[in-house]
């Protein structure tokens, strides 16, 4: 989960929109959309999270998906609001006290 963290809220991923996570570019846009497009989209975040609930520490499947469920999402809001921060440095910080703060939260 670590390194799922690290790459997600990096600069680089944060600055790579079109390269990047498509729910953090397009679910402010998708939502707009037809009941299909967004069951769609959310087939495959779910398909995503139970890849990587895996490897989240947890008592069982349940707990497991729930935790990265949230860490995903949380991850995805971080990464737009990170978008708007102009200045490159307070960018850099932002993602890093971010990182910081779900490493904590996917130790409980």
């Amino acid at each position: 989960m670590t390194a799922l963290c690290d790459g997600y809220l990096s600069l680089e991923h944060c600055d790579d929109p079109a390269g990047g996570c498509p729910i953090a570019a397009l679910t402010t846009e998708i939502t707009r959309r037809p009941t299909k497009v967004r069951g769609a989209l959310f087939n495959l975040l779910i398909k995503h999270i139970g890849s990587e609930a895996k490897y989240m520490s947890g008592a069982n499947d349940e707990e497991r998906n729930r935790k990265v469920r949230f860490l995903f999402s949380g991850m995805a809001g971080t990464l737009n609001v990170a978008r708007l921060i102009v200045d490159t440095g307070q960018r850099k910080k932002f993602l890093e006290d971010a990182r910081k703060f779900y490493f904590e939260a996917v130790k409980q």
